[in-house]
């Protein structure tokens, strides 16, 4: 009976972890001159990788948040179906 809402509240705890992961990685306030000096003095390649290591994490934090609103979406949506009909069916 309440499935669609328990799909909906996971859906939100995946999409707001999501968000946090993605904040946090941006977020580089304390860190940044440190971050700023291991970059410059890294080799060519050594960046590169860097770069593709970051842009695999972007792309799996994007696709879970994608995930996240898809099943809140689902859920809460699908929980306002039953319910709405269950009390259109009962009048």
């Amino acid at each position: 009976m309440y499935t669609a809402l328990i799909i909906g509240i996971v859906g939100l705890l995946i999409w707001y972890i999501c968000t946090r992961v993605e904040s946090e990685s941006d977020a580089s306030g304390h860190f940044f001159a440190a971050q700023h000096k291991a970059r410059e003095e890294m080799t060519r390649s050594e960046r590169a990788s860097h770069r593709h290591r970051r842009s695999l994490a972007h792309q799996s934090v994007r696709f879970f948040k994608s995930v996240g609103i898809g099943l809140t979406v689902i859920g809460f949506g699908g929980a306002a179906v039953i319910y709405g009909l269950g009390e259109f069916a009962a009048n």
